[in-house]
Parts: structure tokens; C-alpha cells; sequence
């Protein structure tokens, strides 16, 4: 199978002289991490409470998205093989690597990026879009973009 290239995003370029790592084992270890963590807490499920489960659980969720996000950038290694496979594992199981990779990547040449149109990853909404939008809607879509639902 032929896969594209992954190049690095606008303006993300190194400086003169500067070499990529081959490998970063800094962020390596955290795939590790992530993963071992997964595997424990859902060793853990049953025997802990589900209020001490769920928040780790959610944490390492949200690392691995991020972690896939690299991926998706060419980290850790520069090759698209191991890479691919550091990202496979679905801990959110809701949307596969390949089909975020590729939404991601899709974003990433769009010209017109963070148009609420054209973009994938948009959270921007047109004016037309905003006005069909409920009170409610509003208020629960502009507290989910505030710090304090992070």
C-alpha cells in the first residue's frame, strides 16, 4: 500500500543546522506509559471504584488522542510503519487512526484552514449557522470553548 508523505505543518520547519531526532524517547516512553496505564486501569475495572477508574481512564484517553496527533506529524520515529503501529490501538474506540489521519491531514492542506466551510477540524461556525443555533446550544458550545471545561 502507498502512503503519502507526511510533511510537517506550515511553518514548522528546523533551524539551520538543526537535525531531527531519529528516535524521541521522551514521548516513546509516554506511548508506554499510556498504554501500560490503559492496560492496568482496565485490570484495575472491577476492583477499584468507578469514580477513581473513570478519571484516569479519561486522562489516558485524552494522551493517547494527543500522542496520535504526533503520530499523525511523524513523531516519534521517522518511520511511517512503526509509527502507524504506535498509533493503531484504539483506546477511545470511537473513530479508527486511519480515518483520523486522514481528516488530519486533509485539514492540514486545506488553504482556507479553520474555514467553518472547508475546514474538518473547524469549531468556527458561520453567521447563518450560529443563528439556527438554540440559546442553549450557544451558551453549552461557548463554555465547551472556555478553559474551564479543559
Amino acid at each position: 500500500m502507498n502512503h503519502p508523505i507526511e510533511r510537517p505543518a506550515p511553518g514548522a520547519t528546523l533551524a539551520r543546522g538543526e537535525r531531527c531526532a531519529t528516535v524521541e524517547w521522551p514521548t516513546l516512553l509516554l506511548i508506554a506509559a499510556v498504554y501500560g496505564g490503559w492496560l492496568a486501569i482496565t485490570l484495575a475495572y472491577g476492583h477499584w471504584p468507578l469514580l477513581a477508574v473513570a478519571p484516569i481512564a479519561a486522562v489516558l484517553i485524552t494522551l493517547h488522542s494527543s500522542l496520535q496527533h504526533e503520530i499523525v506529524h511523524g513523531h516519534p520515529t521517522r518511520n511511517y510503519p512503526v509509527n502507524r503501529l504506535l498509533a493503531m490501538l484504539p483506546l477511545s474506540l470511537w473513530l479508527p487512526y486511519e480515518r483520523y489521519r486522514q481528516a488530519h491531514l486533509a485539514h492540514h492542506n486545506d488553504r482556507r484552514l479553520t474555514d467553518p466551510l472547508d475546514d474538518p477540524e473547524s469549531y468556527y461556525w458561520t453567521a447563518d449557522q450560529w443563528a439556527q443555533l438554540s440559546a442553549v446550544s450557544r451558551a453549552l458550545l461557548q463554555f465547551q470553548q472556555t478553559l474551564a471545561a479543559a
